[in-house]
């Protein structure tokens, strides 16, 4: 079967349109709304707390440690896939790497909350940005979030630069 053509329009409509979004997700800084059926399908654990925790009667998650910027990057790549540079708190270019903050950030709500897409996701983007540079931070992240994947490519990568110094 073909793919229908548009798919992709009718979820950044659905992103951009706050009339039916029902379920709000505090920030650090001011509040987003989200679709609590986006929401849960994209995390089995979102959808339980909605459907049976206090969130069932609040319609609210806590996101408090992150940033609205962070929240709508990752609410992006729930709903489309996709990334909007502009969207990132500063004037970048669209062909700009990704904050390190916001895939850091991104893979520790994405680990809290379970979403089985997105850990893989930020956890790929993770391991392809590990340099010397970048190491504390990433093994910072996945030692904090438990990411075991992320935690073994760090240890490879430092085994493979002490490897490379000693010849």
């Amino acid at each position: 079967m073909d793919e229908a053509c548009g798919v992709e329009d009718v979820y950044e409509r659905l992103f951009q349109s706050d009339d039916s979004k029902d379920v709000e997700i505090v920030m650090a800084d001011g509040s987003l709304w989200a679709h609590s059926l986006i929401l849960g399908a994209n995390s089995d654990a979102i959808e339980g707390m909605l459907k049976h925790g206090v969130a069932l009667r609040e319609k609210q998650l806590k996101w408090q440690e992150h940033p609205l910027a962070l929240g709508r990057f990752v609410l992006r790549l729930m709903y489309t896939g996709t990334v909007v540079p502009e969207e990132w708190g500063d004037q970048r270019a669209p062909d700009a790497e990704v904050p390190l903050k916001f895939l850091t950030g991104g893979l520790a709500i994405a680990k809290t909350y379970l979403i089985p897409r997105l850990i893989a996701t930020f956890t790929k983007a993770l391991e392809s940005r590990l340099s010397l540079d970048t190491l504390n931070d990433i093994c910072v992240c996945a030692v904090k979030n438990d990411v075991t994947a992320l935690r073994l490519h760090c240890v490879e990568f430092v085994k493979s630069a002490q490897a490379g110094s000693l010849t």
